[in-house]
């Protein structure tokens, strides 16, 4: 009975040592918050920019080498992501969209580049650019004006990407895998055309 009970004992002291673990991992995945000097540089940018924001979370990251502090806000209603320095410089947002409401030529080369994808459309505006100078470390550089692309996340057989156009419809962006697989289409079709010039000639 005593061995019975030493068991259970170890058991369930075992089960509590792994939601110990399994709780700190957790906790551990969450996303790190910059320091409150950070926040009130953050906070002001996007205030600059959208007087009515309410900003909800706050967090660093890493993006394309480049540390950064990732916002979510809510404005007029609409919820937009950021991504701002941690020295308060806006670098760009994005925000769900309808694609109805795109300018012509980027909603009809969206709708053309998507066909047959799982497709989710948002409006990117860039407020600064971001590039590695000489030394190797990052130069941030502001934009008279922003810039907005239209864009699309989408997903086919289990791979994923984004697309986006400007006003106009020029791309500017897609991914690797759909530039490959258009690449493939254009050479079967020229091989197409040329087998049947030769027989056309014979």
């Amino acid at each position: 009975m005593k061995s019975i009970k030493l068991d259970k004992l170890i058991e369930t002291l075992t089960i509590m040592g792994l939601a110990t673990v399994l709780a700190s991992n957790a906790s551990g995945a969450e996303k790190e918050k910059p320091a409150p000097q950070v926040q009130e540089k953050v906070a002001k940018a996007i205030k600059e920019a959208f007087p009515d924001a309410v900003i909800n979370e706050m967090a660093k990251e890493t993006e394309d080498g480049l540390e950064v502090i990732g916002v979510s806000f809510t404005s007029q209603g609409n919820k937009i992501d950021a991504d701002v320095t941690p020295e308060g410089i806006l670098l760009e947002t994005e925000q769900p969209a309808d694609i109805s409401t795109f300018p012509s030529p980027a909603a009809k080369a969206l709708k053309k580049a998507t066909k047959k994808m799982k497709a989710t459309f948002e409006i990117a505006k860039t407020f600064a650019t971001a590039e590695k100078d000489a030394s190797g470390a990052m130069k941030v550089t502001k934009l008279a004006e922003p810039r907005t692309a239209y864009e699309a996340d989408v997903e086919k057989d289990g791979k994923k990407g984004e697309f986006a156009f400007d006003a106009e419809g020029k791309l500017l962006e897609s991914p690797k895998w759909a530039k490959a697989s258009s690449k493939s289409k254009g050479e079967s079709g020229k091989e197409e055309k040329e087998e049947k010039e030769e027989k056309e000639e014979k």
